[in-house]
């Protein structure tokens, strides 16, 4: 049975008004239009929906039983038109957010500073290891996620179809402990000769002497911290007593071989959910 909604419509007009005239003024159709619907729909379901009576159409026992079933979806149809559709329609976007856990902080702020200047969006918030960051990106169970990116893993996620574009909202930058530099002469040597640390998933296919690779952002704090090298550290994640014993580097890191970047990476497919991802996060 393939009968159609239109026709649906045509029958319950005809029950409901009992003149095909007005029916075609309605529904903007001609009389013989209607007359063939009505027609195609009594063939497709096998049973006369109405006797014709001089000239007149008198629906049957089986016609009235056919209304009673349909009335109840044709009624939630009009409902779904005119109350649940407009609702929808001005509802706010929800975004599903995917990030690492170093940039909560950031994004609540975003998120918080958006939300004062624009109107409101729904969203939620998911903080995981960032592998598990990417697969849900990839997996599309995210609309964003907001993960560190080496070059292999930027180019492999772009070649997928995915945006990658710079997150500016929190800084890697270079750091060495008090304890290190006091060891050489100048920062200059302490670079030449200390170990460069790096969590081991941002490696990619960098070439760096002396690396030791790491499984998280915090071990990275941590050997920083006891002197075993120098290497790049979220700023904002930086406690009191982290600051007081580290020492930025920046501008005397003359190579950007170990810079770590930061992106927000999706899928442009809902225009509307797209632009506000981009004006949140840019």
């Amino acid at each position: 049975m393939n009968y159609t909604l239109h026709q649906l419509k045509i029958f319950a007009a005809i029950v409901k008004y009992k003149n095909l005239r007005q029916v075609a003024q309605l529904l903007f159709l001609t009389p013989p239009a209607i007359t063939k619907q009505l027609q195609n729909l009594e063939e497709i379901l096998e049973i006369d929906l109405f006797e014709r009576k001089n000239k007149k159409l008198v629906i049957t026992s089986k016609g009235e039983s056919f209304y009673s079933l349909i009335s109840p979806v044709l009624e939630r149809i009009d409902e779904i038109n005119h109350v649940g559709l407009p609702d929808l329609r001005s509802s706010p976007p929800k975004i599903k957010i995917a990030m690492s856990q170093i940039f909560e902080q950031s994004v609540f702020n975003r998120i918080n500073t958006f939300m004062n200047k624009k109107p409101l969006f729904a969203y939620d918030l998911i903080v995981d290891h960032k592998q598990s960051v990417l697969e849900k990106i990839l997996n599309y169970d995210v609309d964003v996620a907001i993960m560190v990116l080496n070059q292999e893993e930027l180019i492999a996620i772009e070649k997928q179809g995915f945006y990658a574009d710079l997150y500016y909202h929190i800084e890697f930058d270079a750091y060495a402990s008090s304890g290190l530099l006091n060891k050489y002469r100048n920062v200059n040597e302490m670079i030449s000769k200390a170990r460069f640390i790096t969590e081991a998933k941002s490696v990619g296919n960098r070439n760096i002497k002396n690396m030791m690779p790491l499984s998280s952002c915090m071990s990275v704090l941590n050997a920083i911290n006891q002197g075993l090298g120098y290497g790049f550290l979220p700023t904002v994640l930086l406690r009191e007593e982290d600051r007081d014993s580290l020492v930025k580097i920046n501008d005397k890191l003359h190579y950007q071989e170990g810079a770590l970047h930061s992106y927000y990476v999706y899928k442009f497919s809902d225009t509307k959910k797209s632009n506000l991802i981009r004006e949140l996060f840019e």
